[in-house]
C-alpha cells in the first residue's frame, strides 16, 4: 500500500477541522491493496478507505478528525469522504464495486438506526472489502451479492437477528472463497488483528463510537 495513503486521508480531513494521521493498523485495505490485480490497487485502496472514513465519521469514531470536532463539520466530512470515494471508483469503471459499497452503506445505515450490534456492521464491511479487492467478476463478489440479498430480506422484515446471521454467513462464505483460491491469503494480516465487538478481525478504529 502507498505510504502516502494515511497522509491523503489526513489532508482531506484537514479541510473540516483539526486532523490526525491514521495509524497503519487503522486502515482496512493495508493488507489487501497489494493483492488487487493490475495497477489499480493503491487508487482503489484509497477510495475504499475514503468510503470507510465516511461511515466512521457518521456512525463511530473518525480516524482522521481530531477528537472534539463539532458534529456539523464531522458529518460534512463524512459526506465528502463517502461521495469522493464512490466517485473515484466509478471513474475507474468498476460499477460492480460501487454497487457493493452502496448496498453496504445502506445496510449499515439501517443497522445504526435500529441500534444493531456493531459486529453486524463489521462483518458486512470485511465481507465487502474482501469482495471489492478480489476484482470484477470474482467468486467473492458473487458471494457478497448473494449475501446482500439475504441481508436486505432481513431488513425488510426488521429482523435484527436474521440481519446479524446473514452478515456473519456472508463473511464466512467470502472468507472461504478466498481461502479456496479466489484471492489466496489476501488480507491475511487482517485476520490476525484484534477483533472488534462481536468477533471478526477489524481495524482498531471500528471499536470506537461516534455520535
Amino acid at each position: 500500500m502507498s505510504a502516502t495513503l494515511p497522509d491523503e486521508l489526513r489532508d482531506t480531513a484537514a479541510a473540516f477541522g483539526p486532523s490526525r494521521l491514521p495509524d497503519r493498523d487503522e486502515l482496512f485495505l493495508a493488507a489487501l491493496a497489494d493483492e488487487i490485480a493490475g495497477g489499480s490497487g493503491p487508487a482503489l485502496a484509497l477510495a475504499v478507505e475514503q468510503v470507510y472514513e465516511g461511515y466512521l465519521a457518521h456512525y463511530r469514531t473518525s480516524r482522521t478528525l481530531a477528537a472534539g470536532v463539532a458534529d456539523a463539520p464531522r458529518l460534512l466530512a463524512g459526506d465528502y469522504f463517502y461521495a469522493h470515494g464512490l466517485r473515484s471508483i466509478a471513474a475507474g469503471g468498476d460499477v460492480e464495486a460501487v454497487g457493493l459499497l452502496t448496498q453496504l452503506m445502506a445496510c449499515c445505515s439501517f443497522a445504526r438506526l435500529e441500534q444493531a450490534t456493531l459486529s453486524t456492521d463489521d462483518d458486512l464491511w470485511e465481507m465487502t472489502v474482501i469482495a471489492v479487492a478480489a476484482g470484477r467478476g470474482s467468486p467473492a463478489r458473487g458471494m457478497a451479492t448473494r449475501a446482500f440479498a439475504a441481508v436486505r430480506a432481513a431488513i425488510s422484515g426488521h429482523d435484527l437477528e436474521a440481519l446479524a446471521a446473514a452478515a456473519a454467513s456472508g463473511l464466512r462464505a467470502v472468507r472461504g472463497g478466498r481461502r479456496s483460491g479466489d484471492r489466496a491469503d489476501a488480507g491475511s494480516s487482517m485476520s490476525s488483528r484484534e477483533a472488534g465487538e462481536g468477533g471478526g478481525p477489524r481495524p482498531s478504529s471500528v471499536t470506537g463510537g461516534a455520535g
